[in-house]
């Protein structure tokens, strides 16, 4: 009797999973349409919290509300062509990344939807596909979408960020262009930091993950990994060596700016050296050179500069050097340091 009761349950057990799978496979998941509202009410949030909380910081979910896109948004006649495009995009894999690429036009420039944009670039934009489903390196079921893995435009391929960071008509955003020379490097090591967790809670096991807070300048700590300082006295004086260790430039963008400034002190107080010098983005939010025939002096991607400061070496004798490089995104906002040295000249 106890082993024809245990095996009913046995049985019933499994006829509660098939019917639960049947259910499961019959589920009616929402269409690429519907999923737009699933977005605006925040559910995705539901499911991916810690994802969601990292998105809302950066500026991919200002990318539109952004008071400065708004005000520059105003000035520029062409904006809602060549600007509001990347601002509140239409889902990239359906508007173009992987379908229609050319040597000529390797990153189609998304389509502006017309809802849904104070969002920004949102979690549609890089992982709604045309059936529906939300693509990611993974495939972890959800009961509330499809969902389908593709590692090749999360882990290794950049095609995803070209869409608007490569677009050959807005230069002045090209970042893709400005990488080093035969650069293989992706957008996502850098932007994106590797993470361990799981990227659902219905995701069966901890996993490899990537940070959505797309770290750029608006993080101290980022900007902070960005530039370095080393030094050396010589018998004409002091070399500095400043490196950029990004793979493009730095600033990446208009209205950026980075600040150089060497101070140099005898023992005594004296100022022996005591110079400036600013880094800009060579284009202004239109394209267009903001000073005519002057040249990009920024560091390239992975240069390292040496500044000669040409200084009698007695005199270095006691004297103290402090070099500083400040980053700020516009002139209304303040400078940020980004590194320092302060050192000896014995």
């Amino acid at each position: 009797m106890k082993r024809r009761l245990a095996a009913a349950a046995v049985f019933a057990a499994l006829f509660a999973f098939a019917a639960a799978w049947v259910l499961h496979a019959q589920k009616s998941y929402p269409d690429a349409n519907e999923m737009r509202a699933h977005m605006e009410e925040g559910k995705c949030a539901d499911c991916h919290q810690e994802i969601w909380e990292e998105w809302e910081t950066s500026g991919h979910a200002q990318a539109w509300e952004s008071k400065l896109y708004q005000k520059l948004r105003a000035q520029y006649e062409d904006a809602p062509k060549a600007c509001d495009p990347c601002h509140a995009p239409q889902p990239i894999l359906i508007t173009g990344a992987g379908a229609k690429l050319t040597k000529e036009n390797p990153y189609p420039m998304p389509l502006l939807r017309s809802e849904g944009k104070k969002s920004g670039v949102d979690c549609l934009t890089c992982h709604l596909d045309a059936d529906g489903s939300m693509k990611g390196p993974y495939n972890d079921p959800s009961p509330f979408h499809k969902t389908k893995a593709s590692n090749v435009y999360y882990t290794r391929q950049i095609q995803l960020c070209g869409s608007c960071h490569g677009q050959p008509k807005v230069a002045a955003h090209n970042q893709v262009k400005d990488r080093g020379e035969g650069s293989r490097e992706t957008c996502q090591r850098c932007h994106m930091p590797e993470t361990q967790r799981k990227p659902s809670q219905y995701s069966a096991e901890v996993k490899r993950s990537a940070s959505h807070a797309f770290l750029g300048s608006r993080s101290e700590e980022f900007l902070q990994s960005a530039y370095y300082l080393d030094y050396e006295t010589t018998e004409e004086g002091v070399q500095l060596y400043l490196t950029n260790t990004a793979d493009h430039p730095v600033p990446a963008a208009p209205l950026r700016e980075i600040e150089l400034r060497i101070r140099i002190a005898a023992a005594d107080g004296a100022v022996l050296h005591d110079a400036r010098e600013t880094h800009k983005h060579p284009l202004d939010e239109a394209g267009k050179p903001v000073q005519p025939a002057a040249k990009d002096i920024r560091l390239k991607a992975n240069e390292t500069r040496v500044i000669a400061v040409p200084l009698n070496r007695a005199s270095l004798s006691g004297a103290e050097m402090n070099a500083t490089v400040r980053y700020r995104r516009t002139a209304d906002d303040p400078w940020i340091l980004m590194t320092e040295l302060k050192a000896p000249l014995n």
